[in-house]
């Protein structure tokens, strides 16, 4: 007969003992390892959510109480999910941290590609912690493959569309970890979301992703819709439908990333975190510099639906008049590399 070992009793032994978990077992093989004698609902609730627990109720012990069904239930729960990243992060402070703050059609899925391949199994990205996206039995397998790995790293890679006020309002980045970004002319990373939206709705329905239900839903299309409209004039006012969309393009979405909305509060946050920021026309170079790689592969790219020349008077002025902190950031940063030749800065030289 095995020896059972102690039932965790803090979120770092829960993730280490994740290292072993088994996918075709699941949950339960995963406890058979564990003696739950004289577990409280105070250790279930700290070993798994990192918390106490949240009243009374919660706290007492019931004559019934099963620790092991508690502990199960935690751990499929949604917030064990949720806090992925976070559970992982606090659990092993001894690891460097290394953040990719990816703002929205900035080169950013061609850049985390990379990582990716820099880092195999050692990224956490913001996918996971979401059930739409990572089915609860996913993430769990992809817990499993980061903490099989994590004792023989000395790095931890978070990386997503995630805001740097998360992060450091959360007090995730810490003096000696690494934070960076590239950002994009505004009026550029607008045409690139539209674009984006319009490739995606050329695909066949069933090869669409999730994100392409908001862009189907801002045209007020059906999910089964087939393609585009063969008419160039058509697509075209599909595109300003899109572009003149405040929720598929947001107003100042630099400063949503990296600030709090605005130039001033991206100023800040980015001096606080000291992030490293390129720009999308520097980012090749910066790409072999910074990661040794010799070329980007375009991920993600997008067809040019709509380009620049299209866009008439009154387009321009809209979006100039909602991307006026993002140009106000974005222009500063663009004329402190042009003018130190430099592929990228800091965010304490801003």
């Amino acid at each position: 007969m095995s020896l059972l070992i102690p039932a965790p009793r803090s979120p770092r032994e829960l993730l280490t003992a994740f290292a072993h978990y088994d996918e075709q077992r699941g949950i339960e093989g995963f406890l058979d390892a564990f003696d739950f004698h004289g577990v409280t609902p105070h250790q279930v609730y700290y070993s798994v959510l990192g918390r106490l627990p949240e009243s009374v109720q919660a706290a007492r012990m019931a004559a019934d109480y099963d620790a092991r069904r508690h502990m199960h239930d935690a751990i499929a729960s949604p917030e064990f999910q949720r806090n992925f990243i976070g559970t992982v992060l606090h659990s092993f402070p001894e690891k460097q941290r290394v953040f990719f703050v990816h703002v929205p059609k900035c080169a950013g899925s061609d850049l985390a590609k990379h990582l990716l391949e820099r880092y195999p199994d050692g990224c956490l990205k913001q996918k996971i912690l979401r059930p739409a996206y990572v089915p609860g039995a996913k993430a769990r397998r992809q817990l499993q493959r980061l903490m099989a790995k994590l004792p023989e790293r000395e790095q931890i890679v978070v990386m997503g569309h995630f805001a740097l006020d998360g992060f450091l309002s959360r007090g995730l980045i810490r003096y000696g970890d690494v934070a960076f970004s590239v950002v994009r002319d505004p009026i550029s990373m607008a045409l690139s979301v539209v674009n984006y939206a319009l490739t995606l709705m050329e695909l066949e329905p069933q090869d669409r992703p999730l994100v392409a239900l908001g862009f189907i839903k801002a045209l007020n299309l059906r999910m089964d819709t087939h393609g585009l409209p063969a008419d160039p004039a058509a697509r075209k006012q599909l595109a300003l439908q899109l572009l003149h969309d405040p929720k598929v393009v947001p107003a100042n979405n630099l400063c949503n990333f990296l600030g709090r909305g605005n130039a001033d509060s991206a100023f800040e946050l980015c001096a606080t975190a000291n992030i490293e920021l390129t720009t999308v026309s520097r980012y090749e170079a910066w790409l072999q510099q910074r990661w040794g790689v010799r070329k980007s592969e375009r991920a993600n790219a997008s067809r040019q639906y709509l380009r620049h020349e299209d866009l008439s008077a009154d387009d321009l002025a809209y979006l100039h008049e909602r991307s006026q902190e993002d140009r106000r950031f974005y222009e500063r940063i663009d004329k402190q590399l042009t003018s130190s030749d430099q592929l990228s800065l800091f965010g304490a030289q801003l």
